[in-house]
């Protein structure tokens, strides 16, 4: 879906215009309400970041042989004999891609364009134990580190390459071959031989599944109790330390929270 930023702008301003026309209905609570709305806000985010490093940190990493079967960690590399894709710009042979395309008009603000699009197979992971099926639908593959990166300018050079990145934008209708629009390009996959990081529900393989990848031990999925299946080709320790939680800003949320409440009881109190 080609998603405008004007249009984004334009339905933030639409939410924030009616979050203050309710907030202004209510003269008792709109003095505090904004430092309020602020410190909770800080708060709850530093509280999921801690929950999520704590998650990180509570579940063992297991090796493949031997699994059981449920909520699991583990870390392996991407098999080189996986049926494998190409990514749309690189030609990487790959189990895993994703493209984020941005263009923008130097003359029409707010006439950007963004779109983001992925392609995913199921592949085998293994580490020195066995190998193991990943099924990654629903897969959050947000930690992926981004492999390529291109600007319109810095690629017209190379004609292969340049009329990759416009085929691909053309097919999705952006804009991307107009004279006066510039372009980047994002790109992130995973390839055979990669070591990734992975965090799901571990379960038996399917008749199916034996048939097709005989030397698998299990599958491993989306677990639809824990609402998860991450992968990524960065480490534990990477995760767990880009999810610190700053307890300055916990400090400042319960000032912030304080102060509302003061302010709130002061106006009620002069009502």
């Amino acid at each position: 879906m080609i998603l405008s930023i004007k249009e984004q702008r334009i339905n933030l301003l639409r939410r924030t215009l009616i979050f203050l026309l309710i907030i202004g209905s209510l003269p008792i609570l709109s003095v505090g309400v904004l430092p309020l709305s602020l410190g909770f806000s800080m708060i709850f985010k530093q509280l999921r970041i801690l929950k999520k490093r704590r998650f990180y940190e509570d579940i063992p990493t297991s090796k493949i042989r031997s699994l059981a079967m449920g909520l699991v960690e583990i870390n392996g590399n991407v098999e080189e004999k996986n049926k494998l894709m190409k990514d749309p710009f690189d030609n990487k042979k790959c189990v895993y891609w994703s493209v984020s395309i941005d263009i923008s008009s130097p003359y029409k603000r707010g006439d950007d364009t963004y779109e983001e699009n992925s392609e995913r197979t199921p592949f085998l992971l293994s580490d020195d134990t066995g190998s193991i099926l990943v099924v990654p639908d629903k897969a959050d593959f947000s930690t992926i580190k981004e492999d390529s990166y291109y600007e319109k300018a810095k690629i017209k050079g190379d004609n292969d390459l340049y009329n990759r990145v416009i085929d691909f934008s053309k097919k999705r209708k952006l804009k991307s071959d107009s004279f006066f629009r510039d372009f980047s390009a994002k790109i992130a996959y995973i390839e055979p031989g990669d070591q990734l990081y992975i965090i799901g529900n571990a379960r038996p393989l399917t008749n199916e599944e034996k048939v097709h990848y005989k030397n698998a031990k299990a599958a491993i999925e989306y677990d639809n109790e824990k609402k998860i299946l991450l992968i990524s080709d960065r480490s534990e320790k990477e995760l767990i330390n880009r999810n610190k939680a700053q307890p300055w800003k916990i400090y400042l949320s319960i000032i912030l929270i304080l102060i509302s409440i003061a302010l709130i009881f002061m106006t009620v109190t002069q009502n």
